[in-house]
């Protein structure tokens, strides 16, 4: 399984995700955006690397950017902090551009508890869910995102994957976006997907 057709790329994900993954503190890592749409779907060109993380506290989030740092990063922006501990996104200038999506919402939490781990070129990745993905996607909701939760549907369904749409629908009442789940729903019938629909 590859996660995308530009080998440097690629290249630089795996390296980028040993990186943050392994810092002390850091409780869970998972690719999110297009890197864990090529996971399941056929393989999309894109120009960043998007990691989900999951952090203990504040010393973890430091030592994620002085590791990143070292390897020629520097932050070019930090969003959503919130108490002063860590911010939800924290944007990176480098070798590749890196988005950090730094869970604070239960449904990032949960998401990044789940991670499902494969090996990709010799190295132990992970990636969110399908679902879960779903959810991210619908959160933003671009033309690019849609595009995405239809490859995605497309390419899990027939292999037989079950998407709760009950835990999908929870987290759009959530965040207020169920007429985007209906949207998704559709797209999963128009795949063969009846369950829990």
């Amino acid at each position: 399984m590859g996660i995308g057709p530009d080998r440097r790329l690629v290249e630089l994900a795996r390296e980028l995700f040993r990186e943050v993954s392994e810092q002390p503190g850091v409780e869970g890592a998972a690719l999110v955006g297009a890197l864990a749409r090529n996971v399941y779907a056929a393989p999309r060109a894109t120009s960043d690397v998007d990691i989900g993380l999951l952090l203990r506290d504040a010393d973890a989030y430091k030592a994620v950017v002085a590791g990143l740092q070292k390897r020629g990063y520097r932050v070019q922006g930090e969003y959503g902090d919130e108490e002063g501990s860590f911010p939800s996104l924290a944007q990176f200038d480098g070798p590749v551009h890196l988005d950090l999506l730094i869970a604070h919402t239960e449904f990032e939490k949960q998401a990044l508890k789940k991670r499902r781990v494969f090996r990709d070129g010799g190295i132990e990745l992970a990636a969110v869910s399908p679902e879960d993905l779903v959810v991210y996607k619908l959160l933003r909701f671009s033309q690019q995102d849609k595009a995405d939760i239809e490859a995605v549907l497309q390419a899990v369904i027939p292999k037989g994957e079950m998407i709760d749409w009950e835990l999908v629908q929870r987290y759009a009442d959530e965040f207020k976006m169920g007429h985007r789940v209906e949207w998704a729903r559709g797209v999963a019938r128009r795949h063969g997907h009846e369950q829990k629909l």
